[in-house]
């Protein structure tokens, strides 16, 4: 165990008044909640020094003052899992840069063939952030990009906390050396003034990043060169206000940020905030073929909906958000959609426009698009959808068997539309048995009455239950699968024609067919 965390996590608990969780005592030493009880226990060992419960931990105050004093105590190995020294191996190389064979297996008390095993399992990890471990007489340091390394220690807070988006009583805990508090509101502040939006899960995102960097600044870490992969940045509308940001975040530890470091935050706002007018993005040179693709987008996803989607409002947004998608990517700056699931399930068609849409965007820019972005595209096409009022799906045609007798078949009716709602439209009633010409084909039929010798009515009480309604809404999702499978069908039939897979013998590489399946 590290006697430095051991003492720290002493002196936490004894220092406040109420309970303490696992998971704010692992934040705040940046471990695991599982090495935050192997500590407790460790403590444990010789007196119940400090307490337990559903709450977190406490000091035991029933013990004598002269218990309670500051200890030191033994050091063990730690951390104890692979995966444990893996990460907690990675955060020393970041903070460190360098570091020696001997040096970690004193920090971990293993042999040189355990430490070797960890560095390999390491190796296999790091071609994902395009870093490569190299070793240089007895010293071994992380080679590559310095905002690659950045992008590295954000993975490994997510790996050894149990969370699944950073929260600021989660940054503040982790980060206790800095005020993150202050930098939250001084990007609120920044994105208020000039006008950029973000929502609260990317605002979060944002400042873990930005805390981040400050760190490695602070360290002396900052970027050594232009390492910045993203063409014409200064050109960006957020490269000015990168600039006055910078300003106030290096007074808060004393240190001015550098050129590179500006384009680093640059990228970090373009990535993770919003701007519905493209303003100076329209005299970036990537601008003309991403509104092309856009454009061809729209005519695309109108004639897959059959709506009328050729707007040139909805053409300027769309060509904002790819462009800031395209800074995303390079710089692989990813955050999980939350929208990405419900929306499968909710508007499939809608969801599969959008994904062959990024997939022929990654092709013509030669990128890899993340998953996620299908969420947010969809998102932003629903939005639009909605506001100008296009039904997102029909209602099921239904028919309704019931006899005439007193208030039926109104009163049936009308509780169907209170409860079903939009999601079907009857337009036939039929009073008698006379059901020959009746076919199930995307029809919902309901009968109050058994009828023989056709499996495909739904029968239904008089006064439904909910359990009519839970075998309506089933029958309901069966008809509309049908109707999307055959859509899917008649859409892919227009998008993957002959010549989609056709390859010209002639041509010499791979570039020329991809230019040439661009052209068509």
């Amino acid at each position: 165990m590290d006697k430095k965390r051991l003492q720290q996590l002493y002196t936490l608990i004894s220092r406040s008044d109420g309970w303490l969780s696992a998971r704010e005592l692992a934040a705040r030493l940046h471990t695991s909640t599982r090495t935050v009880r192997n500590y407790i226990r460790e403590i444990n060992r010789e007196k119940p020094y400090i307490l337990s419960s559903q709450y977190g931990y406490q000091m035991n105050r029933y013990l004598p003052a002269s218990d309670l004093e500051p200890r030191i105590f033994p050091e063990k190995p730690a951390p104890e899992r692979p995966s444990d020294r893996i990460f907690y191996i990675i955060r020393r190389f970041i903070v460190c840069q360098e570091l020696t064979m001997e040096q970690l297996m004193a920090e971990l008390y293993i042999s040189d063939r355990t430490l070797e095993q960890d560095l390999n399992a390491i190796r296999q990890l790091l071609p994902a952030f395009q870093l490569k471990l190299k070793t240089k007489k007895d010293r071994i340091f992380l080679s590559g990009p310095m905002y690659e390394q950045r992008r590295l220690a954000y993975y490994c807070i997510f790996q050894t906390m149990d969370i699944q988006y950073p929260t600021l009583e989660f940054i503040c805990g982790s980060f206790p050396e800095y005020d993150c508090a202050r930098v939250s509101d001084i990007l609120d502040r920044t994105i208020d003034t000039y006008g950029l939006s973000v929502n609260g899960y990317e605002h979060y995102d944002l400042l873990l990043y930005v805390i981040i960097q400050l760190r490695e600044i602070h360290l002396g870490h900052g970027l050594p060169g232009p390492e910045c992969p993203v063409e014409c940045i200064h050109n960006y509308p957020e490269y000015p206000i990168a600039g006055h940001l910078a300003k106030e975040l290096g007074g808060l530890i004393g240190h001015s940020y550098t050129i590179w470091e500006q384009e680093y935050l640059t990228v970090l706002l373009i990535s993770k905030t919003y701007r519905s007018d493209p303003g100076k993005a329209r005299l970036l040179p990537n601008y003309i073929p991403i509104r092309n693709t856009v454009a061809e987008f729209i005519r695309m996803a109108g004639a897959a909906l059959q709506i009328s989607l050729e707007d040139p409002k909805l053409i300027e947004k769309l060509t904002c958000y790819f462009q800031r998608l395209l800074v995303r990517q390079q710089m692989g700056f990813y955050t999980k959609s939350l929208f990405f699931d419900a929306l499968k399930y909710r508007y499939p068609i809608i969801q599969d426009v959008c994904a062959w849409c990024l997939l022929h965007f990654s092709r013509q820019f030669h990128i890899s698009v993340d998953r996620n972005e299908v969420g947010f595209l969809t998102m932003l096409l629903c939005e639009y959808v909605k506001e100008k009022g296009y039904p997102f799906e029909q209602p099921v045609p239904c028919t309704l068997i019931c006899p005439t007798f007193g208030h039926f078949p109104e009163t049936l009716l009308n509780t169907l539309q209170e409860r079903l709602g939009p999601s079907i439209h009857v337009d036939t009633v039929i009073d008698t048995l006379d059901v020959e010409s009746i076919t199930a084909r995307d029809r919902l039929t309901l009968s109050v009455i058994p009828v023989a010798n056709r499996p495909f009515i739904l029968p239904v009480s008089p006064y439904p239950r909910s359990t009519d309604f839970r075998h309506i809404y089933e029958e309901i999702h069966k008809i509309k699968m049908r109707r999307y499978c055959r859509s899917l069908h008649a859409f892919l039939s227009r998008m993957m024609t002959p010549d989609t897979f056709f390859v010209d013998s002639r041509l010499k590489s791979r570039e020329d067919q991809l230019a040439g399946d661009c052209a068509r």
